[in-house]
């Protein structure tokens, strides 16, 4: 994805019909400021960015907290205008994964993107997308928040590939066990793809694994080198975009869970009730969350040899 000309056409969307120059005075500038960060001659910083579209009638404040409730529930919120509030977004985001992670994935030094996460420098737009999508797949998200993607020259065939590929999991869930199975180091490890070998490693039939590849390829999230089958390198499936799609998938995995109970040596199933105090409730629940995040960080593609579910779940008998 070019990050750079993704902010210029999201900025260039924030302008809407106005002018360069009404949008300019609008800032305060007395220069053409939107002609310079539409060609990208310079780039505003994010929180720069964000006080811009504010200054033009976006709710800023909702759509961070549309964005934070899809990649990062943990977030403990601000003004997305000031910068503070864009490095705890980042530093949220992060969770654990190592700063000399995101900087690989990102491309940037490690330096660079230890003073963003500190609050000690302002990372510029298209750096800020860039961090987004490398921490968390969640650039065209946040510009989702905004306007939509496929007015975006830069990100509509991105956008539309990302729809296609949630609809095809939210009909068929049963795909996700697919990708991770693609991904793992047996099949990774095979001289050319054998016809059933995900399904033995996968738990499933032939039938579905040869409907599921045939559907992600035509969707475009595996593609064939020839000999196997690999993940598209620009393929995108994130389930947390969608509540409902998200929710679902929640069901489908707690159907797997009562499969699985009794027939799998291997399963850990446990439960206990408890009763707490509404204190006691909460540091549950960040236990909870903590554990989700070491899970997280735990798991590795390259080098894999299982698929594995983990299912935590933590609900209090009666919500308020």
């Amino acid at each position: 994805m070019d990050y750079e000309q993704l902010a210029s056409d999201f900025l260039r969307a924030l302008r809407g019909k106005r002018s360069q120059v009404a949008f300019s005075r609008r800032l305060g500038r007395t220069s053409n400021v939107a002609y310079a960060w539409e060609s990208g001659r310079r780039s505003p910083t994010a929180a720069e960015a964000m006080r811009a579209a504010a200054l033009v009638g976006y709710d800023v404040q909702a759509a961070l907290d549309a964005f934070a409730q899809v990649h990062a529930p943990f977030f403990g919120g601000g003004d997305p205008r000031e910068p503070e509030t864009i490095a705890a977004l980042l530093r949220a985001l992060q969770g654990s994964t190592a700063t000399t992670e995101l900087a690989a994935r990102s491309g940037r030094s490690r330096f660079a993107v230890a003073r963003w996460l500190s609050g000690q420098a302002e990372p510029r737009l298209p750096d800020f997308l860039r961090m987004l999508q490398c921490s968390a797949r969640g650039a065209l998200t946040f510009v989702a928040s905004f306007v939509p993607p496929t007015r975006l020259p830069s990100a509509r065939v991105q956008w539309q590939r990302q729809q296609a590929a949630d609809s095809l999991v939210r009909e068929h869930p049963e795909f996700l066990l697919l990708i991770v199975g693609i991904g793992m180091g047996p099949y990774r490890e095979l001289s050319r793809h054998e016809p059933g070998f995900l399904a033995q490693q996968l738990g499933m039939t032939l039938e579905e694994e040869e409907a599921g590849l045939a559907a992600m390829a035509r969707a475009e999230i595996i593609r064939w080198n020839g000999r196997r089958w690999m993940i598209d390198d620009d393929a995108e499936v994130d389930l947390r975009r969608d509540p409902g799609l998200r929710d679902e998938i929640r069901r489908w995995v707690t159907r797997r869970a009562l499969d699985q109970i009794g027939n799998n040596e291997e399963g850990f199933f446990q439960w206990v009730a408890l009763s707490v105090s509404d204190e006691e409730l909460e540091e549950l629940q960040r236990e909870a969350r903590s554990l989700y995040e070491r899970v997280r960080a735990i798991a590795t593609t390259d080098g894999s040899d299982r698929a594995v579910i983990f299912n935590l779940q933590l609900f209090p008998t009666k919500p308020r």
